[in-house]
C-alpha cells in the first residue's frame, strides 16, 4: 500500500471526525504536485515538537483545541513513527484554487500552509479511516511503499 509521512498533530487531524462525521483536516497542503489517487496510509512522523503552539496566532490555536489537541500535553499523547490510518487522495490541486472553495475555511487554513504566490498544492483527502491500533514504522519523504498492507 502507499504511504505518506505527515508529523503530528497533522497526520491524526486528517483522520480524526468532527462531531458532524467529517475529518478536522480534509487538505493536505504540499510543496509539490502529486498524481497519485487512491488510498493512502497515514504515518505519523517521529519527530515531536515541544514548542508547536509557541507564537501560534490564538484564532489558530482555537481551531488545535476544538479538535481536542490545544496543548502539549494532548500532542504528547498521540501516536508517532508509526501507520495510524488510511484516507484515499482525490485530487491535487494548485492552493489558490482551493482559497475560495468550500474547502478554503479558517480551520482548514490554520491547519496547513496556505501561502498565495508559493508553489503550493492541496492534496484533496477523503474516506478518512483511523486504526484503533497504531503499526510501528519507519517513515520516509514522499509517497513511499508501505510493506504492511496489500
Amino acid at each position: 500500500m502507499k504511504a505518506l509521512t505527515i508529523r503530528q498533530p497533522w497526520a491524526s487531524l486528517a483522520l480524526k471526525l468532527d462531531e458532524s462525521g467529517k475529518a478536522f483536516k480534509c487538505v493536505e497542503t504540499r510543496g509539490y504536485r502529486t498524481n497519485y489517487r487512491g488510498r493512502l496510509a497515514i504515518h505519523a512522523g517521529k519527530k515531536e515538537d515541544p514548542e508547536f503552539f509557541f507564537g501560534m496566532p490564538e484564532e489558530e490555536w482555537l481551531h488545535f483545541q476544538a479538535a481536542g489537541l490545544g496543548n502539549v500535553y494532548e500532542l504528547a499523547k498521540l501516536p508517532y513513527g508509526a501507520i495510524i490510518g488510511e484516507v484515499t487522495v482525490a485530487d491535487c490541486v494548485p492552493i489558490e484554487e482551493l482559497w475560495d472553495s468550500p474547502y478554503g475555511t479558517a480551520r482548514e487554513k490554520a491547519f496547513g500552509d496556505w501561502r498565495k504566490g508559493w508553489k503550493r498544492y492541496g492534496w484533496i483527502l477523503t474516506d478518512p479511516v483511523l486504526y484503533d491500533t497504531p503499526i510501528p514504522a519507519r517513515g520516509m519523504q514522499g509517497i513511499w511503499e508501505w510493506e504492511g498492507k496489500k
